[in-house]
């Protein structure tokens, strides 16, 4: 957390590289476009932080846990555990994945937040 904001972020030694999208920035916010990327960062030190974590977000789907990412409107929900992914009719993304697409509707989210230390 900076100045009560939840950004996105990298560890680069003892400083943090914020980054976020336009409308999320301020004036003290430096523009990088690479092609038609473009994010907005800002350097800091760990002491201007008020929380360092990592947020994991799981999906329970059918009464199992899955790893899960925002897709196209829906989720995509994801899994290493062959045997998983077959009871859920899932398909194989590569050599030691297998996804399956959802709706929200079909899903309950949760987050694990891990603070970071050091």
């Amino acid at each position: 957390m900076y100045r009560e904001k939840e950004y996105r972020f990298t560890i680069t030694g003892d400083q943090i590289k914020l980054l976020c999208d336009a409308k999320s920035s301020d004036h003290t916010f430096i523009k990088h476009q690479r092609g038609s990327y473009i994010v907005y960062y800002k350097l800091v030190n760990k002491e201007d932080l008020t929380e360092l974590y990592e947020i994991n977000s799981y999906a329970i789907y059918e009464g199992d846990i899955f790893q899960v990412t925002a897709f196209n409107g829906g989720y995509e929900i994801t899994t290493s555990d062959q045997e998983l992914a077959y009871n859920h009719d899932m398909k194989r993304s590569d050599k030691y994945a297998y996804t399956l697409f959802v709706t929200e509707g079909d899903i309950e989210i949760y987050e694990e937040k891990i603070p970071i230390t050091g």
